[in-house]
């Protein structure tokens, strides 16, 4: 009985750590929201290098940007070399995020 416990805690506190794992980048999308949409950034320029090191990160270079926002290559202390996209409010769709859970599920398997 001590083992089927032992696990059902260690599955808890995985259960918990991932949660607040979660609840930390939902924080970091909704900064970075924010962020953009707040009167310093409507001018002309934006530094989306700045905002990205506010967040944690270290912009390593610009990958390319489109209609929805840019793509930077990042480093994270956590996960290392990373790719983020920052998106304009008025574009951001929850789709996107639920798609780049998925994809982060997929690549912490390995």
């Amino acid at each position: 009985m001590k083992n089927e416990e032992l696990k059902v805690d260690i599955q808890q506190q995985q259960d918990q750590d991932q949660q607040t794992e979660q609840n930390s980048q939902e924080q970091k999308v909704q900064d970075c929201i924010d962020y953009t949409s707040s009167d310093d950034s409507q001018s002309a320029y934006v530094d989306y290098e700045e905002i990205l090191r506010q967040q944690g990160f270290v912009p390593i270079r610009r990958l390319g940007g489109g209609a929805f926002g840019i793509v930077y290559l990042a480093y994270d202390r956590k996960y290392g070399i990373v790719a983020l996209k920052i998106i304009q409010k008025e574009k951001f769709d929850i789709r996107e995020l639920e798609a780049a859970e998925i994809i982060h599920k997929f690549y912490s398997l390995f």
